[in-house]
């Protein structure tokens, strides 16, 4: 173990290293330049990450975004940290120079800005017309008239911003300063995410613009250089792009893989002291992505409309993280809709994401011990413990309650108890983004997102293993005609262990021994699995147990699906007459009455033997898998979509929940211009106006001061200016509404 131990701390040392030297292949000096470029004209094969140019025969056109503003400011100590307030002005006010003065000769132009990447394909959806990356170095030229090109005129670049809380950044430049010639621009890198810079651009008198160069180097002062013309005003938001993965160039999804297995391996106290106090741990976002839920019963993220404002939040807040190495990098998210529609039911062969150079594979199918991760950059990955924590296993890991998974490394497997995902089911597809965009509002797109889109994933990717005589593979093997049904089951095992132990019926130990600390030999995992005393007492083979006692312990579970209209699960049950117990229940679809009861028969007993569970799969503890950061990021662009499209977050709309309280339900689509939050009162965190336990995601906020739910949905909103990312492709314009992917 300490050897191991050793191995991965000289290795995290090797990545940061990497980072640390990392190449500069997005150099937009030396990349070409794509300003003048249209969309449609962008060749895909050169473009960089030319892997995703294999999927752009499944791009469709944008759908078109209507932007309508945000206006309602942060609450008190609250301010989102740019120097405007949240309310943004529509991108059609950018779309002429702003306050351009009168002066002689000089035509209004056109600002066209660029970086080594291609044009974004969201440019209709956010309020800005021009967005530059921080961090990463931009080109700004002038465009002065159809087919007439760049002005061949020298200019000076007037580059300024300031905030609120006291930066104030500027700049002047001249053209032909920055590795281009005189009248073809400039290049500059803008530093500051969330504020909206002011460029403003002056003609200037060529003998002027030579002694300006001559005497400061082409970096002006403010008195360098004479007008010969208008000035021009031009806005640009500085905001992160966060790009499906395979977009990135090879150097920046590198880079952020390399950041994000530092996260994962560094203990807090070397990572804070390397990278300063936004560093935040693989065990840092595992404890606060448990909470309490096997004490409290319940979870603050999941489960209600917190689902979209504690993920948008939590992914905000790792991706300051990884800023803390690199200041460059931005949170790439999966879109495996594409994988769905290229690879079908072969999506784990055919995808790139569980290369051993990305997020690495465990077994394709096992039902052993372990199914570590054992190459690539994530390989051995630690699974935290602390035996003080609020929510562990018996081994001290921190994960769910139920899991009692010993193992001390991460591990993954596309299976359920030894039957396999691969060849079987799909990912969540185009199918499941239509559905969420048609939702009428809030609460209904966050089901579609939360039970459809996205929760199938952690059971697909994760998996459970090493279920003893307790093999779903064997049951579909002993009775064919039930391998559908048993298919839908294994999806939702982890809810059913859930709530029996929520129940009282699922018991787990205390504390076990892992590695004989103390007292003799290590505890085995059988020793410690959860088991259902009462029952494995009375009847350990439950052939004794009675049918009507099965189903009665069965009976919540059962009808959770039953009553699921989101997901597939509804359609496993249906109400049908029981000539066993003359009564109606829900019985399994499709398969007869003595198939269904010994069903529910092998279900009880899974139910009450869980197998060691994935930490992705659990999923409270999936913040432990770097694949929780690109699985978890992949809905939030869709978010922006549809609340860019379909609502605006006033004032007025604000007021009205605040005084209407809970259930406040107005919809989407235009039929009311507030987004509407639905307070279950399930679990505290879950209404408007309850905070989580996010500080200082912006720029000026109060530190340790939390945000509610409703200051992360202003904040969050993609028209705000201080937020600080926008998508490239928020719409998934892939998925076409008349269902041709």
């Amino acid at each position: 173990m300490n050897t191991r131990a050793a191995a991965e701390d000289v290795r995290a040392y090797e990545r940061e290293s990497l980072i640390l030297r990392r190449p500069a292949f997005d150099d937009a000096a030396e990349a070409p330049s794509h300003e003048d470029e249209d969309e449609d004209e962008w060749d895909e094969d050169s473009a960089p990450g030319s892997c995703w140019s294999r999927l752009s025969l499944l791009r469709a056109p944008l759908l078109a975004g209507i932007v309508l503003v945000a206006s309602t400011q942060m609450g008190k100590g609250h301010h989102t940290g740019g120097e405007l307030p949240m309310q943004a002005k529509s991108r059609h006010a950018f779309s002429s120079p702003l306050g351009a003065s009168s002066g002689a000769g000089t035509a209004a132009c056109e600002l066209k800005l660029s970086n080594a990447y291609p044009p974004r394909q969201s440019t209709e959806l956010y309020p800005w017309m021009h967005i530059a990356e921080p961090h990463r170095e931009s080109t700004l030229r002038l465009s002065c008239g159809e087919g007439e090109g760049v002005s061949s005129a020298d200019h000076k670049f007037t580059i300024t911003c300031e905030t609120r809380d006291g930066y104030n950044e500027s700049v002047e430049l001249l053209s032909g300063s920055t590795n281009f010639s005189p009248g073809d621009g400039v290049t500059y890198t803008f530093t500051r995410p969330g504020c909206l810079y002011t460029v403003e651009v002056e003609p200037v008198e060529s003998e002027d613009a030579g002694a300006a160069k001559a005497s400061s180097g082409n970096i002006l002062g403010s008195s360098s250089g004479s007008s010969s013309g208008s000035v021009q005003a031009f806005e640009v938001a500085c905001k992160y792009v966060r790009r499906e993965i395979r977009q990135l160039t090879d150097a920046d999804r590198e880079t952020f893989l390399s950041a994000l297995e530092l996260a994962h391996r560094l203990d807090m106290g070397n990572g804070v002291e390397r990278y300063g106090t936004k560093f935040k741990n693989y065990e840092y976002f595992t404890r606060k992505h448990l909470a309490q839920i096997t004490l409290e019963g319940c979870t603050p993220y999941h489960g209600g409309d917190v689902f979209l404002t504690s993920h948008a939040a939590f992914v905000l807040e790792m991706e300051q993280s990884l800023q803390s190495i690199d200041p460059a990098i931005a949170m790439p998210y999966w879109d495996f809709t594409l994988d769905d529609a290229m690879h079908g039911t072969d999506w784990f062969n055919g995808t790139e994401i569980f290369r051993s150079g990305w997020f690495g594979r465990a077994t394709e199918y096992d039902d052993g011990e372990n199914n570590w991760i054992t190459e690539g950059r994530f390989a051995y990955l630690p699974v935290p413990s602390n035996r003080s924590a609020p929510e562990r296993n018996a081994y001290g890991r921190l994960t769910e309650t139920f899991n009692t998974n010993p193992s001390r490394y991460l591990g993954r497997s596309p299976s359920v108890c030894g039957f396999p995902y691969e060849g079987q089911v799909r990912l969540p597809g185009c199918a499941a983004i239509r559905g969420a965009r048609a939702a009428s509002n809030l609460t209904e797109f966050h089901q579609r997102v939360e039970y459809g889109f996205h929760g199938l994933l952690h059971m697909f990717i994760g998996g459970v293993w090493d279920c003893g005589e307790f093999s779903v593979r064997e049951e579909v093997e002993r009775v064919p005609e039930a391998a559908h049904t048993l298919l839908g089951l294994t999806t939702i095992t982890n809810n059913f262990w859930r709530a029996a132990l929520g129940s009282g019926i699922l018991v787990c130990p205390a504390s076990c021994d892992s590695e004989g600390e103390g007292k003799g030999e290590a505890d085995s995992f059988r020793d410690c699995q959860c088991s259902c005393p009462s029952l494995d007492a009375r009847a350990p083979d439950y052939k004794t147990v009675d049918d009507a006692m099965v189903y009665v312990l069965l009976q919540p579970m059962i009808m959770q699906m039953a009553l699921d209209p989101i997901t597939m699960f509804s359609e496993l049950v249906e109400e049908g007459w029981n000539d066993v117990s003359n009564a109606t229940e829900y019985l399994f679809r499709g398969v007869d009455l003595d198939t269904t009861l010994r069903l529910r028969r092998f279900l009880l007993r899974l139910l009450c033997h869980p197998g060691k569970v994935a930490q992705f799969a659990t999923p409270q503890a999936a913040t432990n898998d770097p694949l929780f950061w690109v699985t978890h990021s992949t809905y939030l662009p869709l978010w922006d979509y549809m609340r860019a499209t379909n609502s605006s977050f006033t004032s007025s709309g604000t007021k009205a929940i605040e005084e209407e309280g809970a259930g406040v339900v107005t919809g989407w689509a235009g039929k009311a211009d507030a987004e509407a939050w639905f307070d279950d009162g399930a679990c505290s965190g879950h209404n408007w106006d309850e905070t989580l336990p996010f500080s200082g995601l912006w720029d000026g906020d109060a530190a340790g001061e939390m945000y509610t739910n409703q200051q992360l949905m202003q904040a969050l909103h993609p028209a705000n200016v201080a937020n600080t990312y926008v998508y490239e492709d928020a719409s998934f314009s892939h998925c076409t509404d008349d269902g041709r992917d």
